[in-house]
């Protein structure tokens, strides 16, 4: 089955207050009461219109964005400003996150670690972010931190990442945007939740929003999702 096929039979889950749910994956995220959860087309136009600003104009964008419509779908976004917004569209370091779905049917050769001491299989997960990094037109010289980590029950891969940003972003010169990846896999799928923003104690503070697995270990209430020991924050 094609991936798009896999991905279309989801339910791309829903929203009620603050808090994400999708039932065929599992897992409820509560993202911050003050944030906005945008819409599915403020999220696709923005979902495009990033990666056209990050990567540019060259020809092989058009096959990149084939493959992410073919083995992705984002399924929720936040935003601290609305979209649209002077304190949004002129922040290069913009307070984001995002969940996203992969299918990895697309990437025959990843596997996701079957334990925390699974270091190889972290360690190329790793590698495989960097070649997209490297890619990004404002990433050069870019080296992600990489751990892992278990909550409630399930394996959790975090990327943290630091990038400068260009010097022709005018107010966004000499600042930083700090990257957060967190990766589980979940019925087949990959989950990944992404967080940017320009401040160590804003992505420590995205790190530490809950996420509840339906068959978590821990019962009852949602937990706070515990940074790796070994983590570290980007510098």
């Amino acid at each position: 089955t094609k991936a798009y096929e896999r991905l279309d039979q989801l339910d791309m889950g829903s929203v009620t207050g603050n808090v994400y749910k999708n039932e065929d994956l599992g897992f409820a995220y509560e993202f911050p009461a003050e944030w906005i959860a945008n819409d599915k087309t403020t999220r696709d136009r923005a979902v495009e219109a990033g990666h056209k600003k990050d990567y540019g104009n060259e020809a092989w964008t058009a096959r990149e964005q084939e493959m992410i419509r073919e083995c992705t779908r984002t399924v929720f976004a936040a935003t601290k400003y609305p979209v649209g917004s002077e304190q949004f569209e002129n922040n290069p370091a913009r307070e984001l996150m995002y969940i996203t779905i992969v299918d990895p049917v697309c990437i025959p050769d990843a596997k996701f670690p079957t334990s925390l001491d699974d270091r190889e299989t972290l360690r190329r997960i790793g590698e495989g972010e960097l070649r997209v990094l490297a890619r990004l037109r404002f990433a050069a010289g870019v080296k992600p931190a990489l751990d892992g980590f278990e909550d409630q029950g399930h394996l959790m891969v975090q990327i943290l990442e630091s990038i400068p940003l260009r010097e022709d972003l005018g107010a966004g010169a000499g600042k930083k945007l700090l990257i957060a990846h967190e990766i589980t896999q979940l019925n087949g799928f990959w989950v990944t939740w992404t967080f940017m923003a320009p401040s160590e104690a804003e992505i420590d503070a995205m790190l530490k929003t809950r996420i509840k697995f339906d068959d978590g270990a821990a019962q009852g209430a949602a937990t706070q999702s515990e940074q790796p020991a070994a983590g570290t924050q980007p510098g």
